[in-house]
């Protein structure tokens, strides 16, 4: 399109040198808001840890917005982006767009509500509620808080909030392990709510002493643990009364790009690989928590991966123990 005015800002351009197809400038919110004359605000991928795109939706003064990422509890924006977004926007238009493997991002507009005619508003907001029913999963007609079912669900008696069985999860091919988003917090509960999943469980000081006296419980979780390692191209050896040790799989090469490969610094699996060492130290498996960091150090030594920026948060999640008082 000729004639059309473009400003790219990022907080780090240097992270395009010669990467970029177009100028980029160093920019904050402030220079965002210094642009008053801008129609349309084009966010491509914004961290889902943090509150950037809500933030940068709030210092735009125009009418239009073209976001590229996934839905809501995906690997992009936070949920106070999709919670403005509902709020204050219509969604207009819905657009596929080549994706990365594993990944399912899309091209969404939307018009700030202010300006769109009523009656188009009203047919644009209906399409745009059917449209997120089928990318979120409703809860289940039967759950109850997430909390009280998470023992029944490791027990193998129960279902999580969406009507999923333990056992079920567990057989998910990688490609599903890759698209979906909520079901590593069931796998790997911690007592720290979720800021990606509002419904996923929290544990309680009831949870962690059940799974302390109920080896069962403990069981589903170093299963839960061996499907997590086969996931990210590692292999579980061992358990009960054997050593644990965490070995590189034959496969591990094969998982580098998904798994292994730094976008930006960081990989969005290794906020699961955290949860799941703060999860096994937390629910009494401080010798499978022990076997998975040392696998993970001997990856990091060897530079098998440029995990820098994750290492410091592995080390203190793999510090974690039970807290029963």
């Amino acid at each position: 399109v000729e004639g059309v005015q473009v400003t790219a800002l990022d907080n780090h351009p240097e992270l395009y040198d010669r990467k970029a197809w177009y100028p980029i400038e160093h920019g904050d919110l402030e220079s965002l808001a210094s642009l008053t004359g801008a129609g349309l605000l084009l966010l491509v991928w914004p961290p889902c840890w943090e509150d950037m795109a809500m933030k940068a939706m709030e210092a735009f003064s125009g009418n239009l917005v073209a976001y590229i990422g996934e839905a809501r509890a995906g690997c992009t924006a936070g949920h106070s982006f999709f919670d403005a977004l509902e709020k204050d926007w219509v969604e207009m238009d819905h657009v596929k767009i080549p994706n990365w493997y594993g990944r399912s991002d899309c091209l969404y507009m939307y018009q700030r509500a202010t300006s769109v005619p009523e009656d188009l508003s009203s047919h644009r907001t209906r399409r745009g509620s059917e449209r997120s029913t089928l990318q979120n999963p409703q809860p289940h007609a039967s759950a109850g808080p997430p909390r009280e079912l998470l023992l029944p669900f490791f027990r193998g008696t129960g279902v999580d909030i969406h009507g999923r069985r333990l056992a079920e999860m567990r057989e998910y091919d990688f490609n599903k392990m890759e698209m979906l988003h909520d079901y590593i917090q069931w796998m790997f509960p911690t007592e720290v709510e979720s800021a990606f999943v509002l419904d996923a469980p929290v544990l309680t000081r009831a949870h962690l002493q059940a799974f302390r006296d109920e080896p069962c419980l403990r069981q589903e979780l170093q299963l839960n643990l061996a499907r997590f390692c086969e996931f990210l191209g590692l292999e579980l050896r061992g358990g009960g009364d054997a050593n644990v040790k965490v070995v590189r799989s034959s496969a591990f090469a094969e998982r580098i790009p998904d798994c292994w490969t730094a976008m930006f610094g960081s990989n969005h699996h290794w906020f699961g690989i955290s949860r799941a060492l703060h999860c096994l130290g937390l629910c009494s498996l401080p010798r499978e928590q022990s076997a998975f960091m040392e696998c993970l150090e001997e990856i990091f030594k060897a530079g098998l991966a440029k995990c820098d920026s994750a290492m410091p948060h592995w080390r203190a999640r793999a510090q974690t123990a039970p807290s029963l008082r």
